[in-house]
């Protein structure tokens, strides 16, 4: 979808960057022990949890909102088939 929208594949190469590099950061930061554990065993407290999972979601929704404004893209989806142009297909 990123692509498709700005044509250019240097945002999805930079999220997918920020993405391991975020995962090689908690992978670091964490013992040996921990690693088997889920995210909700690593995290007891349950109000914590809950905070961080609804902080994510309002996050990820935040994104997609400001995406489409920056695209104005109002025909990627219509009934949940892909409407619209596709990309030009990257020439050799």
């Amino acid at each position: 979808w990123l692509y498709w929208q700005t044509k250019s594949l240097l945002p999805s190469i930079l999220l997918h960057f920020a993405n391991n590099g975020l995962a090689t950061v908690g992978i670091l930061f964490i013992s040996k022990e921990d690693l088997s554990k889920t995210f909700r065993e690593l995290i007891s407290n349950d109000t914590l949890y809950f905070s961080i999972y609804a902080l994510c979601l309002a996050l990820c929704v935040g994104s997609i909102i400001v995406l489409k404004k920056r695209f104005n893209s109002k025909e990627i989806f219509a009934n949940g088939i892909l409407t619209g142009p596709m990309p030009p297909a990257i020439k050799p």
